[in-house]
């Protein structure tokens, strides 16, 4: 139950923490974030439903957005990884605790 717990708690926060201004990003990029935002929220909300339990395309979709979030990650410093960074560690926090094995 510990990391179900961590999810929780971080998935409160992830819902919490504000969304990115849409000048920090480019117009290409324009509808990426949110479609990442919704699609993380939705994996990390299906964990929590489930009780850690998740299913291969919800395994599929976490894999995806990291892919997606990390594609829009700059090096140095850029003003929108402040909040990309935040989205990465919460989805790997999630995905490390879909991939553990749960305790009977």
């Amino acid at each position: 139950m510990g990391l179900i717990a961590a999810v929780a708690n971080r998935h409160t926060t992830f819902q919490r923490f504000p969304f990115p201004d849409e000048s920090l990003y480019r117009d290409n990029q324009a509808q990426q974030p949110a479609d990442l935002h919704a699609r993380l929220d939705s994996c990390a909300t299906s964990y929590l439903t489930n009780l850690g339990h998740v299913d291969a395309p919800t395994r599929d979709a976490l894999a995806e957005t990291i892919l997606g979030i990390e594609s829009l990650i700059r090096p140095g410093y850029a003003p929108l990884n402040g909040h990309l960074l935040v989205w990465l560690r919460f989805a790997n926090l999630v995905a490390y605790a879909a991939a553990a094995p749960l305790g009977h």
